[in-house]
């Protein structure tokens, strides 16, 4: 038996969820780091550098979001 009387098999399942929330709490707490982060330099842009951000910004960050799935 495992954790409170459940079945090793279930255990096993149950420890990969509770992993897997683990990631995605993870994640979670690094892009809401990463939106406060980039609203500052954002701010300290100009126009120009705004403009720049914005074109290349969100393709960087698809890349980065693929690259940091586990999984």
């Amino acid at each position: 038996m495992g954790i409170a009387g459940t079945p090793a098999a279930e255990q096993s399942a149950l420890e990969a969820v509770q992993r897997q929330l683990s990631v995605a709490q993870d994640r979670y707490t690094l892009t809401e780091n990463l939106a406060e982060a980039t609203k500052r330099l954002y701010a300290a842009l100009s126009v120009e550098q705004q403009r720049t951000a914005d074109q290349m910004l969100p393709a960087l960050l698809r890349e980065t979001a693929r690259a940091a799935v586990p999984y």
